[in-house]
């Protein structure tokens, strides 16, 4: 059975040579404030920076390892589970420090928000991902045929559509269903989250004809579940304006409404606009408050300005994977998750992972270096 269910598979996975050591260096060159959170992903260095206005504006643009780079964490596993095993930093420039780090599973994000406008900026939610699949009418299993969009990820409780170049099996219709996850490579349809998330299941009577796909919109951690909204400026601003955002939480409904968020005065590109206290915002936190209830976001609808500003900003959909704190510049910092935390953070094939961080001054020549070590099973 893929993943760790004890210490002792920890260490035969050790011992069996089924882990890796994969180092980074990022170089940021802006000049950040104290308290407001930066991406670390949008500094120069090993990974080169992503730049979050790179892909067509307001539309759901997933990201992953492969096209996108992000902090190398090996090739992809599957059938085995790949779990980070410990993480390592360290910054010898004093400026910045102490820094709390987050490290997070990159999704998906939506460019490129405009600060002036403000009428409702809608995007657009194409599902970029799909998979082929056969159906069988005396188990009611799909059976996903191709792989180019890693279906392995797929969680119980996704919203998928299907489609076909024919006909559909009987049972199964051009809408909207909930995913039961039955293994990487099999899976049932529901009606309704609660009947996904309680075993009941579409019956299906036939195959069907033509080619059938299965389309999804998250490309890890698909059901939204720990999914946060994290807004990264990509072009400078005065500050002070205020926007909330309409999303669709992980239980899927839509229409929910975030905390309104107060904009930081940073115009430092790549700091996360919705972070510090200094101009009264709600939370110092990276995240976007999301509804009273909810637990997470499956997709944004649409941005409201509340007053017109200069500048730009991206959403981007996270999951946070663990958290470290770079105390001084005398020796690096090494969490070990065996060790230090409630269990390994799993890592997903083709994951676009990066750390953000909270400096205590300017990160303008601030090296961060270290490593991070993964392992399977």
């Amino acid at each position: 059975m893929p993943g760790f269910n004890g210490i002792k598979s920890v260490v035969d996975a050790e011992l069996e040579g089924r882990v890796r050591n994969y180092q980074f260096r990022k170089n940021p060159t802006q000049a950040t404030t104290a308290g407001i959170w930066f991406d670390f992903a949008n500094a120069a260095g090993n990974p080169k920076a992503k730049q979050w206005f790179d892909a067509s504006p307001l539309t759901a643009t997933q990201i992953y390892q492969s096209t996108d780079l992000g902090l190398y964490h090996g090739p992809n596993v599957l059938p085995a589970q790949k779990h980070i095993r410990t993480t390592t930093v360290w910054n010898p420039t004093v400026t910045a420090l102490p820094m709390q780090m987050l490290l997070l599973d990159y999704l998906m994000y939506y460019p490129t928000f405009d600060d002036s406008e403000t009428s409702a900026q809608a995007t657009i939610n194409t599902p970029p991902s799909s998979a082929e699949f056969t159906a069988s009418y005396t188990n009611d299993l799909l059976t996903y045929t191709t792989t180019t969009f890693i279906p392995a990820n797929l969680l119980t409780g996704t919203k998928v559509s299907v489609s076909t170049t024919g006909t559909l099996p009987l049972g199964l219709s051009a809408t909207d269903y909930f995913l039961i996850r039955v293994d990487d490579s099999t899976c049932r349809l529901a009606t309704t989250l609660d009947n996904a998330r309680n075993g009941v299941y579409v019956n299906i009577l036939n195959n069907g004809s033509g080619t059938h796909k299965i389309n999804w919109l998250l490309p890890r951690w698909t059901n939204g579940d720990g999914v946060q909204m994290m807004a990264i400026t990509t072009g400078a601003r005065t500050g002070g304006q205020t926007f909330t955002v309409s999303y669709t939480n992980s239980d899927g409904v839509a229409g929910r409404t975030s905390s309104i968020i107060t904009q930081n005065t940073s115009s430092v590109l790549g700091t996360i606009t919705n972070s510090a206290l200094a101009v009264g915002q709600n939370t110092a936190g990276p995240f976007i408050s999301l509804q009273s209830g909810d637990r997470g976001v499956r997709s944004i609808e649409s941005v409201q300005m509340n007053g017109v500003d200069t500048g730009f900003f991206t959403i981007v959909l996270v999951k946070q994977l663990t958290e470290t704190q770079i105390r001084g510049i005398d020796s690096p910092v090494e969490k070990d998750h065996l060790l230090h935390g409630a269990e390994l953070p799993r890592v997903y094939d083709d994951a676009f992972l990066g750390f953000i961080g909270l400096p205590n001054g300017t990160l303008a020549t601030a090296v961060v270096t270290g490593n991070l070590k993964v392992i399977w099973n």
